[in-house]
């Protein structure tokens, strides 16, 4: 084999990761777009909902701020639980922190997007 033949392997190869980016890319774009146009089309709804879940899923140790981390927060409604995720500025912003399992009140949603939960 040729360093001419190696060279356009190379390029051929890097061609195809860098397309194989560019479709992931897509395709996680077309996903929250659907995501949020559905959200979009839905009724604000309310519910009686209580804590189930407080806790962060994954933290990272490089910083010691909220910011590193992503938070779930599950609620448990009549109609099941319903599971909403933060980054960790909306965590904070929000005051989840203050939220304890068990706490009861009234949640409000649109779809699978989170709009406020007001403690009884």
């Amino acid at each position: 084999m040729s360093l001419n033949q190696v060279i356009i392997l190379c390029l051929l190869f890097a061609a195809v990761v860098f397309i194989g980016v560019i479709i992931g890319f897509a395709v996680v774009f077309v996903k929250i777009s659907n995501r949020k146009r559905i959200n979009d089309s839905l009724p604000v709804e309310t519910a009686r909902a209580t804590v189930k879940s407080n806790a962060p899923l994954t933290i990272s140790f490089a910083r010691s701020d909220l910011a590193s981390g992503t938070f779930y927060i599950t609620f448990e409604t009549e109609k099941g639980d319903m599971k909403f995720g933060f980054d960790g500025r909306q965590y904070a912003a929000h005051n989840f922190k203050m939220l304890k399992n068990g706490d009861a009140g009234i949640l409000s949603y649109q779809g699978t997007r989170y709009i406020k939960f007001v403690k009884e």
